[in-house]
């Protein structure tokens, strides 16, 4: 029978998508494991040295945050690595942006792979290469937000 591992981040900084990936493939998953659940924040430290948080270039540091931890993610997800791979969940914990700034990025990620979004698939283009992995493997892929404020302006 198959198992579902979940990987949490710690509290450690920079501890994230690309962190998971590195113990992904230092650990060679047994093809049991057909269920990866990854739960991070979606943009790590972004407080200056006085603890507040950088406002400028914010939409810039994520992105750029964003494709390094898709293509590390990416190469995870190959099947000499993740073997037994059905179903694929990340889970952002958000504290930054808006659901509406992340849905236009997400939607603009869609359009350069030629696809549309559905409503019941909002974020997967957040990580367009780790979706383009998956659709090729036949892995469900989903990946959702965890608001814990929203921003309507």
């Amino acid at each position: 029978s198959g198992c579902k591992l979940i990987l949490q981040k710690s509290r450690a900084l920079g501890f994230g998508l690309a962190h998971f990936a590195q113990c992904l493939s230092t650990a060679q998953l047994s093809p049991s494991v057909y269920e990866l659940q990854l739960i991070t924040t979606l943009v790590p430290n972004m407080a200056g040295s006085n603890g507040n948080i950088i406002m400028k270039g914010k939409e810039d540091m994520m992105m750029e945050h964003i494709a390094s931890d898709d293509s590390f993610l990416s190469e995870a997800l190959v099947p000499e690595i993740t073997p037994g791979l059905r179903v694929v969940r990340v889970l952002f914990r958000e504290r930054i942006f808006s659901s509406q700034f992340l849905k236009d990025f997400s939607a603009r990620a869609a359009s350069t792979l030629g696809e549309e979004i559905s409503s019941e698939a909002q974020f997967e283009f957040l990580l367009p290469e780790c979706f383009r992995v998956c659709k090729e493997r036949g892995i469900e892929f989903i990946v959702d937000m965890l608001f814990d404020k929203e921003s309507w302006i």
